[in-house]
């Protein structure tokens, strides 16, 4: 590939609340990345398995624990191995 041809980052974001998994999509995307978005594990680990992410980016309004055993599992199941990083982040609740 010659350097105008070069792959961009691909990262799933997996976020239950469209409204967040909208914005993370179009600020990464602003900023050159390939963005692929999920919106619960199932569709996650099928987008993982096709798209072969370099990142992913897990938010699923479950508590921290069941959000990184939720991770693993997606990571697992879609074949990715150990290579491909997981972040997990937790936003806090915001009343409206």
């Amino acid at each position: 590939m010659t350097s105008n041809q070069e792959r961009r980052s691909v990262i799933l974001v997996v976020e239950d609340v469209e409204e967040t998994r909208i914005g993370i999509k179009r600020l990464l995307a602003a900023r050159g990345y390939q963005v692929s978005t999920a919106g619960d594990e199932d569709e996650a680990v099928l987008k993982a398995s096709l798209e072969r992410p370099d990142l992913i980016l897990v938010s699923l309004g479950l508590n921290p624990s069941r959000v990184v055993a939720a991770a693993r599992r997606m990571r697992e199941l879609a074949g990715l191995g150990e290579e491909v990083p997981v972040v997990v982040f937790c936003p806090p609740s915001l009343d409206e």
